[in-house]
């Protein structure tokens, strides 16, 4: 299942794509329910990229940027009931 599908460029209605993945019928039967740690890495790695991009790239707050990320990719994905693979998921 491709979940980057909100992720594919940075436009307005960006967060709403993502919100709707449950909802439009080619998503409705996913192939898989979990997200490798490679495609959860890549989103909040995109995620990180656009809000240093809002801040036009000020210098030191990639840490930041990284953990509001993290958050903000975990909180959509336990929204959408898409967990990170089992070996990943926190203890």
């Amino acid at each position: 299942m491709r979940i980057t599908a909100g992720f594919k460029s940075h436009k307005k209605n960006s967060r709403k794509e993502l919100d709707s993945i449950g909802r439009d019928s080619e998503y409705s039967n996913p192939v898989s329910t979990e997200v490798s740690e490679e495609e959860r890495r890549h989103l909040i790695a995109e995620s990180a990229y656009f809000r240093a991009e809002r801040r036009s790239f000020v210098p030191g707050y990639e840490l930041e940027d990284w953990l509001a990320a993290e958050i903000e990719i975990e909180k959509r994905l336990d929204e959408l009931h898409l967990p990170s693979r089992p070996d990943h998921a926190p203890q």
